[in-house]
């Protein structure tokens, strides 16, 4: 995200927007279930189910990686 400031005046406004933003994003991490190095494309599947409570969500992920070889 780029957040312009072209008023200092604007700054406190702009940082209270950029910490909002930040306190709702999450990071998980994922540990593959086949350990061979063979430098082959794994797909990558992310799903999110919304609780009844939230607003709507969005989510962004890598599709897939190679595989290290060494």
């Amino acid at each position: 995200r780029v957040y312009t400031i072209d008023n200092l005046e604007d700054l406190e406004s702009i940082s209270s927007q950029l910490g909002t933003a930040l306190r709702s994003e999450y990071l998980l991490g994922y540990m593959p279930s086949n350990p061979s190095r063979d430098g082959k494309y794994r797909h990558i599947k992310v799903d999110l189910e919304p609780s009844p409570k939230s607003q709507a969500s969005s989510i962004s992920y890598r599709r897939g990686y190679y595989a290290p070889v060494q």
